[in-house]
């Protein structure tokens, strides 16, 4: 069966009314519990996926900033709040997504390094960079690089403020949590070995406890996304 049409829009969160609040509001309570709005609104763009129908299937938040660490400045992307329907999943959506966020800090900062930043307490998110990404932390069998973990821990303080615990790269609850469903890990994934360095490193993620996940985007970091793509999209023998 194919995928269903999804439609993607980004938009300045300062232009959202409340219509649009509530709507989105309505939409991230089947994902979310707490004050997600809140942590929607102090970043830039809004993502916002919609069906042909013109119903709500996913959103993400997104903000793009630079940081300099050890005299040298990077720009961040900064995603966040995701939440998608399951027929929006597995389309390259979030990647494309990503690569235009990319491009815009290329078409300013041409030579300038880019990284992108999660703060998730979603097993679906951090499971998504490890898939997609060749090079991205924290991640098991891997450590930061020197100076990417002085980059790090900075990045988590100007983010998380003052319940980031550098130690561990985590932040204690951000009075918002994912649903008990939604955060539920599937039998079939229990013994996935990074999902369970997921859980180890983040506890507490079902109670909002959220991981600092970055990731450069290099070279191999996209080709490693453009292989994952093309192989989703080869045929599959069919059945005999």
């Amino acid at each position: 069966m194919p995928a269903p049409s999804v439609h993607v829009t980004i938009r300045r969160i300062a232009e959202f009314d409340q219509h649009d609040w509530t709507e989105i509001h309505d939409f991230g309570s089947r994902f979310f519990e707490g004050d997600f709005i809140a942590s929607i609104q102090v970043k830039q763009d809004l993502v916002l996926m919609r069906g042909d129908d013109g119903r709500l299937l996913g959103i993400g938040a997104l903000e793009m900033f630079e940081l300099t660490y050890g005299k040298r400045t990077v720009t961040v992307i900064h995603a966040g709040n995701a939440a998608f329907a399951d027929e929006t999943r597995g389309q390259g959506h979030v990647q494309r997504i990503g690569f235009r966020y990319f491009l815009r800090a290329k078409r300013l900062r041409p030579w300038r390094p880019v990284y992108l930043a999660y703060t998730t307490f979603s097993w679906r998110t951090y499971l998504m960079l490890t898939r997609n990404f060749v090079r991205s932390w924290p991640r098991r069998n891997a450590t930061l690089p020197v100076w990417e973990a002085g980059l790090y821990e900075q990045l988590g303080r100007r983010l998380l403020g003052e319940r980031y615990d550098p130690t561990d790269g985590v932040a204690r609850n951000l009075d918002r949590r994912l649903r008990p469903g939604i955060a539920a890990i599937p039998t079939h994934l229990a013994a996935d070995p990074d999902l369970r360095y997921f859980t180890a490193s983040n506890a507490d993620y079902a109670s909002g406890d959220v991981l600092l996940c970055l990731a450069p985007l290099s070279l191999a970091n996209w080709w490693s996304i453009a292989r994952r793509m093309m192989r989703r999209r080869r045929p599959r023998p069919s059945a005999t």
